[in-house]
């Protein structure tokens, strides 16, 4: 086992250290890494996915795996005292109570790349109600590009990806009151939430391309090289 010190001395001889959003940056701060090293790179979509007529779009959906962390028992818990258009795909350990709920949803399990895009891109919104720390969620990016409103928890690298309604929407982890509270806003203010969809677009074409992904880690090679010579 590496003891702390040894660990030091080990991340001493890296020159730079990538990470994928300001929250991890801030991680890695408090962990006593040098702020001068950490350089953020985030995620990127390769291919962006068709969208779809906004008018058209309909149902919330939900996709990740069923399980506790993940945020799904403040979903259904949310559906459970309002009733709205949910649609929940994947698998896990709280497949049961999806199953057992006893308000009408649409459980489709587990989907291929393929169809999960399909029910995206026909979706009002992506709901992630994680209650622990993600790092950065291609979801997000598929939703942006399909222009499909993303409300997320208020947590971590989430909310470093999102600003409350200007590219998505942020309710308090774990809350299912104030859940229901943000579902009801987006049901209530259409125009504005097509504007947070278009920005959340605008977004997506500035900083989460391919194109834009390989630049900013070009640059961070470069810096790398120029600042520091490599130890053999």
């Amino acid at each position: 086992m590496i003891d702390h010190n040894n660990k030091t001395k080990i991340y001493n001889k890296v020159s730079n250290f990538i990470v994928l959003t300001n929250f991890s940056k801030t991680k890695f701060i408090e962990a006593n890494f040098p702020k001068e090293k950490l350089h953020i790179k985030p995620n990127f979509v390769k291919k962006q996915t068709i969208e779809s007529i906004l008018d058209k779009k309909k149902n919330f959906i939900y996709a990740s795996r069923l399980s506790k962390e993940k945020g799904l028992l403040t979903l259904l818990k949310a559906h459970q005292n309002f009733t709205f258009d949910l649609t929940i795909c994947g698998d896990g350990p709280l497949k049961k109570n999806v199953l057992n709920h006893n308000k009408t949803l649409n459980y489709i399990g587990p989907l291929s790349n393929k169809l999960f895009n399909d029910e995206l891109v026909n979706s009002k919104c992506l709901i992630l109600p994680s209650v622990w720390y993600e790092g950065f969620p291609m979801l997000i990016l598929e939703a942006f590009a399909a222009k499909t409103l993303v409300l997320a928890s208020n947590l971590g690298s989430l909310s470093s990806i999102i600003t409350d309604r200007y590219n998505g929407l942020l309710f308090e982890p774990n809350n299912h009151k104030d859940l229901i509270k943000k579902i009801q806003w987006i049901t209530n203010n259409k125009v504005e939430c097509d504007q947070i969809i278009i920005n959340a677009k605008n977004d997506f074409l500035k900083k989460y391309t391919e194109r834009h992904n390989y630049k900013t880690l070009i640059n961070i090679y470069e810096e790398t090289i120029k600042k520091k010579k490599f130890i053999i």
